[in-house]
């Protein structure tokens, strides 16, 4: 009867405590007045928000914005690109435009992950002015709200070459 007792004592205080850690995480406590959304967390009238989350209460997602950096081409070319990711048609998709280098003046649609940190595309079709399109395949991933990488090929049929391609970027 001692076992019994002791393991709905133990079950209870796991389910309290994990209540009480979500209730706080969401809800203003008397050093707050503002809400925090995704798991932010206020602090002195302030929410701190996870790396994927920005905004006064947690609520803009961090990949969307303009990124600025260096594209890696198959291991030999280093050349400037400009990504800019805005929301999506849903909460899981984000557009991707690239604005220089492979594949300059082209958007995608990516999936956001479960973690909201790691943008996928797989096989996405981009137009040309041939008949079969290109296509591009791979990986952002955010690293905290200022940096993100990125690891994706780019298929171009006319011209019968992959692009290997590996990319590190700060928020603007």
């Amino acid at each position: 009867m001692s076992r019994l007792r002791t393991g709905i004592i133990s079950i209870l205080t796991v389910i309290i405590s994990a209540a009480a850690i979500l209730y706080t995480s969401c809800t203003p406590d008397d050093k707050c007045s503002v809400v925090c959304n995704n798991g932010g967390t206020c602090t002195d009238n302030a929410c701190l928000c996870p790396p994927a989350y920005t905004g006064a209460h947690c609520d803009q997602l961090s990949f969307t914005g303009s990124w600025k950096g260096y594209d890696n081409v198959n291991a030999a070319t280093n050349y400037m690109q400009t990504l800019v990711i805005a929301p999506g048609a849903t909460d899981t998709t984000v557009s991707v435009s690239f604005l220089a280098g492979q594949p300059a003046g082209k958007t995608i649609t990516g999936i956001i992950d479960a973690n909201r940190s790691t943008i996928t595309f797989y096989k996405r079709l981009i137009s040309t002015a041939t008949a079969i399109p290109d296509t591009i395949s791979g990986t952002i991933h955010l690293l905290d709200a200022t940096a993100a990488t990125s690891n994706y090929t780019y298929d171009n049929v006319a011209d019968g070459v992959t692009y290997s391609i590996n990319g590190n970027y700060t928020k603007q």
